[in-house]
């Protein structure tokens, strides 16, 4: 791998950095292009190369920005352009298995309590009803729970000991089955997709945000994700342990603090305040689910704002249990209302995300802001001009110079 520090004289322009939540509260990052001299390499330039991106005076005390490939997109007399690649994670959420059809379909997956989900039929039709082994809690009959139309059917089943379950006495209308699964919260959900993705978990907050959700829909667990922790108001990124070198996936709250620090008035360039969002209606959408049907509650909140506003939908919901829903709709009010804080200061270290940000304010004639904070929710990064600028909700304590 290439070190960009050892080839600093070659650098003609460095990548500006974005990072921001994309998916939901997947925070990824969007790189600009690196251009060096042609003859860099004392040669052809090299259409693929692995590089680490340092920023400092100095290799040891320089701050590590960006591990992985670049791509030769043009290559002129004075300058070759590189785009920096970051591969995407093609990991799925769900295993897979085949069903009756020999079609290839995903194995839903339990988290917390829901009712009525529909087991996922196999392919074996050796004269038994087989079906994937929902990944409920406990025992079958004591503590979940079969159904055949809305009729009780916990008899007549066989653990086959291979992750299927057959009946020997035929099922005559819809199979559904109720019950709690192994996983409960935000947490055991994150923390299964970091087995899946062989990396390790770092979880600095309580993530304890209850789902009851039957996740049937094959999709990207990193989408996935994305979803489930902005529903409970949380955020996650990858990154790596610096000390031992392994991948890590960030869990965080995103009205908690990860790390902390302070900005005096003499740090910062500019500073700005702004509420975008003002949210006159939140709805939210439970759907519970019967044996034969599914039924829908809207819940309904209002804003501070009366008079204007916008009507917002929380989209994705992960749980059949209106009050919990409910808290979770109340959770993305609150945080909507929020002013935004946006301030402009000199590049000198790596920010993080969710890192909260205390600082006063006497830049604007007449009114200071006495006490305030904010969590860091963006952060964009120019090496070239040394600036980072960071963004996030927060609290403001305004006062007065007169």
């Amino acid at each position: 791998m290439a070190d960009l520090y050892r080839w600093q004289k070659g650098i003609r322009s460095l990548p500006s950095l974005e990072l921001r939540r994309t998916v939901g509260g997947y925070i990824t990052a969007k790189w600009g292009s690196l251009v060096l001299i042609p003859d860099i390499f004392g040669g052809p330039p090299k259409e693929k190369c692995d590089v680490s991106l340092t920023y400092g005076q100095a290799f040891y005390v320089s701050i590590p920005l960006f591990s992985g490939t670049v791509l030769l997109r043009s290559y002129s007399r004075d300058r070759l352009e590189y785009e920096i690649y970051q591969p995407e994670i093609e990991t799925m959420l769900l295993d897979a298995g085949v069903d009756e059809a020999a079609e290839a379909v995903p194995i839903p997956l339990i988290c917390g309590t829901v009712a009525h989900m529909q087991p996922q039929r196999t392919a074996d039709v050796s004269g038994k009803m087989t079906y994937y082994l929902p990944d409920f809690a406990g025992a079958l009959g004591t503590d979940w729970h079969f159904y055949d139309d809305g009729v009780l059917i916990d008899d007549s089943w066989a653990d086959n000991g291979n992750g299927t379950i057959s009946r020997s006495v035929n099922i005559v209308g819809t199979l559904t089955a109720s019950g709690t699964g192994t996983m409960t919260d935000i947490g055991d959900l994150f923390a299964y997709a970091a087995t899946r993705l062989s990396v390790e978990l770092v979880s600095p907050h309580d993530a304890d945000i209850p789902i009851d959700h039957c996740f049937t829909s094959n999709e990207y667990v990193t989408d996935v994700l994305g979803k489930v922790s902005w529903y409970a108001g949380y955020q996650y990124y990858f990154g790596k342990d610096y000390e031992s070198g392994d991948r890590t996936m960030t869990l965080i709250a995103a009205d908690e603090q990860n790390g902390e620090s302070e900005v005096e008035k003499t740090d910062f360039q500019y500073v700005n305040y702004s509420w975008p969002n003002r949210v006159k209606i939140l709805t939210a959408n439970v759907t519970t689910y019967t044996a034969s049907d599914e039924e829908t509650e809207t819940l309904t909140l209002y804003g501070a704002s009366s008079v204007a506003g916008r009507e917002e939908t929380l989209s994705d919901v992960y749980s059949e249990n209106a009050t919990r829903v409910q808290t979770q709709a109340a959770w993305h009010l609150a945080y909507l209302e929020k002013p935004l804080v946006e301030i402009r200061m000199p590049f000198l270290r790596m920010p993080q995300h969710g890192e909260k940000v205390t600082f006063t304010d006497t830049t604007k004639a007449g009114v200071i802001v006495t006490d305030g904070y904010f969590h860091i929710e963006d952060i964009s990064l120019s090496p070239k001009d040394r600036i980072m600028t960071l963004k996030g909700r927060g609290t403001l304590t305004f006062g007065s110079t007169s």
